[in-house]
């Protein structure tokens, strides 16, 4: 028998995001308009701890089963990996660019400024991996001293389980 396996917490990679920036007539902010690479910081999964785990587990029999040999082995591989990450409902923020507000036909300017925002509550909880199973019989056994006969039945089994749910509305408690 064979066991083999591991488990560790990681955090994602920041991501950053492409965008053009656009801003309508009036703006006088500092940020140019055109191609915008925005910062690690407001990408969705950057420092969300993810848990990963791995399991292994592999076992052989062999026994003399009359004159001929019996082996029966089996394996089973697992590993999965799972996040969960709430986003903040209100977060104080420099704004740049312009938006309509409430109906209006002007827009409103945003030159770099601090407001606060609020944002509906998003959250989501995922989990994805794989489930690997195989089974092996066989048999064996010497027909003459220059011949030998077997036969052997395998099954294998895989499949990648995945959950995804995504919230909003309001926040969510992180499931580790």
């Amino acid at each position: 028998m064979y066991y083999g396996g591991s488990s560790a917490i990681i955090n994602n990679e920041p991501e950053s995001l492409y965008d053009i920036f656009n801003p309508p007539n009036g703006y006088t902010g500092p940020l140019p308009a055109g191609p915008l690479l925005l910062p690690s910081s407001a990408g969705w999964f950057s420092n969300v701890p993810t848990v990963q785990n791995a399991a292994f587990l592999e076992e052989k029999i062999t026994a003399q089963l009359g004159s001929g040999v019996l082996h029966l082995a089996a394996l089973q591989n697992r590993s999965y990996a799972s996040n969960s990450f709430n986003q903040n409902t209100s977060v104080v923020a420099p704004l740049y660019g312009g938006i309509y507000l409430n109906g209006s036909s002007t827009p409103t300017i945003f030159d770099g400024t601090y407001h606060t925002i609020t944002l509906p509550g998003y959250g989501v909880n995922e989990t994805f991996g794989s489930n690997n199973r195989d089974y092996l019989l066989s048999y064996a056994m010497p027909l003459g001293e220059n011949f030998h006969a077997g036969i052997s039945f395998v099954k294998s089994y895989y499949d990648i389980p995945g959950y995804y749910n995504q919230y909003s509305g309001s926040p969510l408690t992180p499931i580790v």
